[in-house]
């Protein structure tokens, strides 16, 4: 239950949930999903780290990879619909 209730802390974090969105908007390659996820709890786990005095790097690295995995296809999908609902969004720049 204890993990449960660690993924869904993680889940509407709103720090982490900035970081994974930057890296969504920032990221242009293949699998922005996958890499944004993946980026954010390695960031995090290692803000984690820094903050506590017990805590082991990657101690709950899979369960931060999972709630980022998550917020990462939220946060894209709703970006991918409002890069294509842009007037004019995927057009080149005109002659």
């Amino acid at each position: 239950m204890a993990t449960l209730a660690f993924v869904l802390a993680r889940l509407f974090d709103p720090a982490q949930a900035g970081l994974v969105l930057a890296v969504v908007l920032a990221y242009r390659g293949p699998q922005p999903i996958v890499v944004a996820a993946a980026v954010a709890a390695v960031v995090s786990e290692t803000v984690t780290l820094a903050a506590a005095v017990d805590y082991a790097w990657g101690e709950r690295l899979l369960l931060r990879l999972a709630a980022c995995l998550a917020q990462a296809a939220a946060l894209a999908r709703r970006v991918g619909v409002i890069r294509l609902a842009r007037p004019g969004a995927g057009d080149g720049p005109r002659a």
